[in-house]
């Protein structure tokens, strides 16, 4: 699977497709049967405080005997293992492959750090969480967003089509402008979902 219409090869399939990421992204969902939505995935999403909020998370239910993993910056965290990973958000490989082993061992709670790298490059995509915690915003990794439109769009993506619990800063910058776009999306849905309805009733009085 490839995007680069100039590989040829006599002894090698391609299949040409206009995004690898995202569509390795999808296909690792359906492999994986959806698998994080059958579990509680916390998502903390921010500039500074990931680590902090994950870690406390991740410490506070093992102690109250809610089997939990860790997903961030410092590694992998599940059952006294410690596994070194190079990003704050792995790789969509890495977290599924760990997602599977969670669930094989009754690990109910995950706690993972969302980076606004791996929003960009599709390392969530297709991941369903519980609760989606957004810390703050403030400039950081302009170096790959460019600007600061584009890292706090990046972070906002999450939010498009979250079924569940925001936890949202009150004292964040840019706080109105992500209601905004949150309930943008939440109205072009309902919107969306009453055209289907309409065409259901107009199919049902044709027959």
């Amino acid at each position: 699977i490839t995007d680069n219409y100039c590989i040829e090869s006599p002894l090698v399939n391609y299949i040409y497709v206009s995004n690898p990421k995202r569509l390795y992204s999808l296909m690792l969902k359906i492999f994986y049967k959806n698998i994080s939505n059958k579990m509680n995935i916390i998502g903390v999403i921010g500039t500074n405080a990931k680590t902090t909020i994950t870690t406390i998370g991740y410490k506070f239910f093992n102690s109250i005997h809610k089997k939990s993993m860790l997903i961030g910056s410092n590694g992998i965290y599940y059952s006294n293992k410690v596994i070194k990973t190079d990003n704050t958000t792995p790789n969509i490989g890495i977290i599924y492959k760990y997602l599977n082993i969670a669930k094989r061992l009754h690990i109910n709670y995950v706690f993972m750090e969302v980076s606004s790298i791996s929003v960009s490059e599709y390392r969530c995509l297709g991941l369903e969480f519980k609760v989606l915690i957004y810390t703050n915003f403030s400039q950081d990794h302009l170096d790959y967003h460019k600007d600061m439109e584009q890292y706090f769009l990046a972070k906002c993506i999450p939010f498009i089509r979250h079924k569940g619990i925001s936890i949202i800063n009150i004292e964040m910058k840019k706080l109105v402008m992500l209601l905004r776009v949150m309930k943008f999306m939440a109205t072009r849905e309902l919107l969306n979902q009453l055209v289907l309805l309409v065409q259901l009733s107009q199919q049902q009085t044709q027959h």
